[in-house]
């Protein structure tokens, strides 16, 4: 069954409580987003903008969201423990965490409620606990809810509160909570920000159906060397919760939602802008767009108003232009004349094999298998190894299904199994070692195969993060080849990719017109690596 429930820009379902199975038809699932909503548009009021004073009345892709949200295992409980939403500013984001934050305080069933809610600064906390305030003592629920400076209580029962906390400066220790809201993540960057989000989600370990909720836009992207506890709680929230979306990894619990432009849309193109932008026309009209057109840079309109991620470093490959080269699903031609790139390494880092194919058409079509450490909702997966003997397995399940012409493999992380392969598989598995004048015009191949669509890819997510993620530095010698932009990310796929093209361009004796480059003599440098 298709877990993917709504992805951007809009559902494929009709409104309420459906998935779309395998085979196409609708099935229904156990939610109580319904009494949600009820709940909302029952005792929360709008307090700001125009609607000031009005009882709230959801908008679709909200009453979707809850809906979505609020699913129920076969047993009733709920299935959600931590739930990542990504909006564009100005859809009413924070208003909507205040009603929430209210839902779990008064009405989720807990006998002595503890909830918290949290931003980065005071500033930021203010905005999602002043509206829960306002929504308080403006509406019907002023009789049931005490409201103070830094939090809300429900009358002779002290034990429950409803708390605001900085991420700057909460102290959070010892306490037990039920549920957290968390706004605007992508400002959380400081190690003070990042403590206090432990903290907060080790609070919620006595809870028996708590709920992580974190509401935010798009943020930077490092790309610089940051270890794994450096990352920062968005975008490790992000890579996680896309890997479920994808599939890569299996986990029911985690709800992930993000509304964002699709990749190479025209950031100026107002229907790009209104199909990524759900309150577009509600909360704010089209000429609110078009003066920041006028007056933010390209990359801060993608990350606040298409809610793109952006990369703090300079990329390779123009925009767009690997998504160019995607085609719908196909299946490598067994017995076809192939090619091989085999990056390697010995434990933590990743493992990956591609296998390349010039099919009639001029296309050159790609299959990858890519090991990497698992993700977990709190980072890479500790104490993983790459698991050599299925990497073994895979390269001869390779020989075995195809014509391979020729297969280069990184020596320096796989000596420990070189020299018995080539005695089983043959010469035409042979080393391929990373040196500048191996692999600078490996990267040519690789950039003009991209750039003039020659390559041709199933859009396979985890090969893509690995082209995404990899640089160009200059060669001593001229020209360039790939690099890591930093620690901890993985680049493999794309250094697997481009050992296979090369190998099908030495094969084909490629002329020097056709690619730009013709490889040296080999002087290949002793220590030289793929990601230095």
């Amino acid at each position: 069954m298709n877990q993917q429930l709504r992805p951007a820009p809009y559902p494929p379902c009709p409104l309420g409580p459906w998935y779309v199975t395998e085979e196409g038809k609708l099935r229904r699932f156990a939610t109580i987003g319904h009494l949600v909503v009820q709940w909302i548009e029952s005792h929360c009021i709008w307090t700001g903008g125009n609607w000031v004073g009005r009882p709230v009345k959801l908008l679709p892709w909200e009453h979707q969201l809850l809906l979505d949200m609020f699913e129920l295992n076969d047993d009733g409980s709920m299935r959600y423990r931590t739930a990542f939403i990504g909006v564009p500013k100005k859809n009413g984001k924070s208003e909507m965490a205040a009603f929430l934050a209210l839902y779990f305080f008064l009405e989720h069933g807990y006998p002595s409620p503890n909830v918290a809610v949290s931003a980065s600064s005071d500033y930021q906390a203010d905005i999602v606990f002043g509206s829960a305030s306002n929504c308080v003592q403006l509406g019907p629920l002023a009789d049931e809810v005490d409201v103070f400076t830094k939090e809300l209580q429900i009358p002779n029962h002290l034990t429950a509160k409803l708390q605001r906390v900085a991420a700057a400066g909460g102290q959070l220790d010892g306490q037990r909570l039920e549920d957290v809201i968390a706004d605007e993540l992508h400002e959380w960057l400081t190690p003070k920000q990042m403590k206090v989000y432990g903290m907060l989600r080790g609070a919620l370990a006595l809870s028996a159906e708590p709920m992580f909720l974190a509401i935010t836009t798009a943020g930077e992207d490092p790309g610089d060397d940051l270890d794994d506890e450096e990352v920062p709680p968005w975008l490790r929230l992000y890579r996680f919760g896309r890997a479920v979306e994808a599939g890569e990894v299996d986990d029911r619990t985690m709800f992930f939602r993000w509304w964002m432009a699709p990749e190479g849309a025209d950031f100026r193109d107002m229907k790009v802008i209104e199909a990524c932008n759900p309150s577009f026309g509600v909360t704010v009209q089209p000429a609110f767009y078009q003066d920041e057109l006028n007056k933010r840079t390209e990359s801060e309109f993608r990350r606040y108003y298409l809610n793109q991620p952006v990369e703090a470093i300079n990329n390779w490959l123009e925009y767009g232009e690997w998504e160019a080269c995607r085609v719908g699903p196909y299946e490598l031609i067994p017995g076809h004349e192939t090619f091989m790139g085999w990056d390697a390494s010995t434990k933590r880092d990743s493992t990956a094999v591609v296998l390349v194919q010039r099919w009639d058409d001029g296309r050159i079509y790609v299959r990858c298998r890519i090991w990497q450490r698992p993700l977990t909702v709190d980072g890479p997966e500790r104490g993983w190894r790459v698991p050599r003997n299925d990497v073994l397995a895979y390269v001869r399940e390779c020989y075995a299904d195809f014509d391979i012409h020729g297969a280069g493999y990184d020596p320096h992380q796989i000596a420990w199994v070189a020299e018995d392969l080539e005695d089983e598989l043959g010469e035409t598995l042979h080393e391929f070692p990373q040196t500048d004048s191996r692999m600078t015009p490996a990267t040519q191949t690789l950039y003009e195969s991209v750039i003039d669509t020659l390559l041709a890819h199933d859009g396979c997510p985890i090969l893509t993060a690995h082209i995404k993620a990899a640089q160009v530095k200059n060669s001593p010698r001229g020209g360039q080849r790939i690099v890591k932009t930093g620690k901890g990310r993985m680049i493999d796929g794309a250094v697997a990719l481009a050992m296979a093209l090369y190998e099908m361009v030495l094969e084909e004796e490629i002329e020097e017109e056709s690619w730009g480059y013709v490889p040296p003599a080999d002087k290949e440098e002793s220590n030289a690596g793929t990601t230095e």
